[in-house]
């Protein structure tokens, strides 16, 4: 992971650094198709645990009106998640597969890049600022 996207908030951003690595992944030539639909389900099974799990710890850090709004954001994340899990289902053949891969990871490496630079930060701040 890129050290511009650490937001010094040790255990997101080990979490951020495997959802790099998972879009890394993603991003090979030419897997196959058993390659393909296990790297479209740990990504979007990850990134949907890693929302999980970041929405509990800005609740335990107290973080609530901060949270509000970034629920929302993590439920569109997961609309699109459903998407692709419905898409994989329907895909029919290899580079239906190969297409629906590269473009589900390019939506979430754009989406965390932006997500970690505006709204990541923005809690990393808030906590900085109460210690």
């Amino acid at each position: 992971m890129e050290e511009r996207y650490r937001i010094g908030v040790p255990e997101m951003d080990a979490q951020h650094a495997r959802l790099f690595e998972l879009i890394d992944r993603g991003q090979r030539p030419e897997p196959d198709e058993g390659d393909v639909q296990l790297l479209i389900l740990d990504l979007v099974n990850y990134a949907k645990t890693h929302l999980e799990l970041e929405e509990t710890f800005l609740a335990e850090q107290g973080l609530e009106d901060f949270l509000e709004s970034h629920v929302g954001l993590h439920r569109d994340f997961r609309v699109r998640a459903m998407e692709v899990y419905t898409a994989l289902r329907e895909a029919e053949g290899l580079e239906q597969k190969r297409q629906l891969l590269k473009d589900t990871v390019n939506f979430c490496d754009q989406w965390l890049r932006e997500h970690i630079d505006v709204e990541d930060r923005a809690y990393a701040e808030l906590l900085r600022s109460k210690v």
